[in-house]
């Protein structure tokens, strides 16, 4: 007995003598993983702050390259005026903009399209900034960061959450399972207004709301749901129809609020589709950056080669305008004046349309199935006892627009040790 007891006594000793050192090793760990933590919080936070005093690029750099290597003669080949050449014909320079409003733009022009199990960007003006911003990122991280760690930088604006549709940024290499990350939210350079033809859309939730609200789509369902708190079915079958209509309303919510555009009961549109606006948001801003690489370009031939010759190119786009309407059977009438402008404007009206159709098509069997849970937890909460029509409205709601996310993206920063 008295051996068993100087044991314990000699055991509870060394824990009391050996505890300072276990402690000791917990705590540095912890330290370290807040260090590390903090690393990469803050280095996250002080890249999206950096402002790059003169960011360049070059507009269609890629195209233009190409149409130049076509001719007789490719004036690009010069080592001493090639690069001056392509800057002096589409070059632009963004000065004092911070690195977070870079990637905004980047992101909001991009258009990422998903097609055939792979992501397209169909904006190929815009190429060459993203591969400069990119090129200028990873540089700014390796200066924050040192030789010490790797990084893995990644930058996603998806209007409709869970699809790959709008703009994505990568670079570094693939991180490990051990890597610290810090992530943010950076806002979209976009205006809450949106003109579509005659309408004017505001993208603010009391007026979405409104939209919703006002559609036939979301009525037919609220009037489904309220018949049945008056009367709950009996049987299976009963539950059956009913899990059925609400899939068939809500589906056809979804995809004239996402895609198609919704329409009240008189079958007058009243909201013009989310993927619909979003394109007009980013033509828009490609129309913009158009018409002044346009008017700078003229601008500049017409002091150097002249009146006539500017004549010759103007008679050339016009003959190139018209080959585009052919080529796409995009309607126009004969008298109508091909312009810069007018080509955007009936160019995205045509990838507009077949995008929202395409993307609608496409994605039916996929929000069929989110809308069947969807509807599968509605009904348990209505075999639950809720009575309440206006909690359904509610999550009805929420449910509807918590599948966008047009003002924000997502930023992410993995760091590791090398």
């Amino acid at each position: 007995m008295q051996d068993a007891i100087l044991f314990v006594l000699m055991v509870s000793i060394s824990g009391a003598i050996l505890m300072p050192a276990f402690t000791n090793d917990i705590i540095m760990e912890s330290q370290i993983e807040r260090e590390k933590n903090e690393i990469v919080d803050e280095t996250l936070l002080v890249l999206l702050a950096t402002t790059k005093d003169n960011f360049s690029y070059c507009l269609a750099e890629d195209i233009i390259k190409s149409l130049f290597e076509k001719q007789e003669i490719n004036i690009l080949d010069s080592k001493d005026f090639g690069g001056a050449i392509l800057d002096w014909i589409a070059g632009r320079t963004q000065n004092h903009k911070s690195y977070g409003e870079l990637i905004a733009e980047c992101l909001a022009c991009q258009l990422l399209i998903p097609a055939d199990k792979k992501k397209i960007q169909a904006n190929l003006l815009t190429k060459s900034f993203t591969d400069k911003l990119k090129e200028n990122i990873s540089r700014q991280l390796n200066l924050i960061l040192g030789t010490e760690y790797q990084f893995n930088f990644s930058a996603r604006w998806h209007p409709i959450i869970g699809i790959p549709f709008g703009g994505e940024m990568y670079l570094g290499p693939s991180p490990p399972k051990n890597a610290y990350v810090a992530k943010t939210w950076i806002t979209m350079p976009f205006s809450p207004k949106v003109k579509i033809g005659d309408d004017e859309i505001i993208l603010a939730p009391n007026q979405l709301r409104k939209r919703i609200e006002e559609s036939s789509y979301y009525m037919n369902t609220i009037g489904r749901i309220e018949e049945c708190l008056d009367s709950m079915p009996h049987s299976d079958e009963s539950w059956k129809k009913l899990e059925n209509s609400l899939v068939e309303n809500i589906t056809g919510l979804i995809n004239g609020f996402l895609f198609l555009g919704l329409e009240d009961e008189e079958g007058n549109i009243i909201f013009e589709g989310v993927v619909n606006i979003v394109l007009h948001m980013i033509f828009d801003e490609l129309e913009k950056i158009i018409e002044k690489l346009t008017e700078k370009t003229t601008e500049k031939f017409e002091k150097t080669v002249g009146a006539p010759i500017m004549s010759i190119l103007n008679s050339s786009f016009k003959i190139i305008g018209e080959f585009i309407y052919e080529k796409l059977e995009i309607e126009k009438p004969p008298t109508e004046e091909i312009t810069v402008s007018s080509l955007i404007t009936d160019v995205a009206d045509y990838f507009v349309k077949e995008i929202v159709e395409g993307a609608a098509t496409t994605l039916s069997n996929y929000i069929e199935n989110c809308v069947r849970e969807f509807v599968h937890y509605i009904l348990d909460l209505i075999k639950k006892g809720i009575e309440e029509i206006r909690e359904f409205e509610e999550i009805i709601y929420d449910w509807t627009l918590n599948r966008i996310s047009i003002t924000r993206a997502e930023i992410t920063l993995m760091v590791w040790g090398v």
